[in-house]
């Protein structure tokens, strides 16, 4: 069997566990953005429309810290899974 037809195979499995979309929040750091971005797609390519994913760069600082805080904890509020990026350092 070829690693797409496994990778398929997969994915079609995971789909059926989810009857709705599973919201993910992934928080980083802002120099891990681009590492936060690949898995973002990575999980898109395999998982489609049955994950929606928020990045914590996806949500402007703007002006106002505090109200870039609130919108953070929101979107974890309302994320059923969250997966955290550490530097290596």
């Amino acid at each position: 069997m070829s690693s797409l037809a496994v990778h398929q195979e997969m994915r079609a499995a995971m789909c059926g566990l989810f009857d709705k979309q599973m919201r993910l929040f992934i928080s980083h750091i802002h120099e891990e953005g681009a590492v936060a971005l690949a898995v973002k797609d990575q999980l898109q390519f395999c998982f489609g429309e049955q994950v929606g994913i928020i990045l914590a760069q996806d949500i402007p600082l703007g002006t106002n810290w505090l109200n870039w805080l609130k919108e953070i904890q929101n979107a974890l509020k309302k994320a059923e899974m969250v997966l955290v990026l550490f530097p290596k350092t």
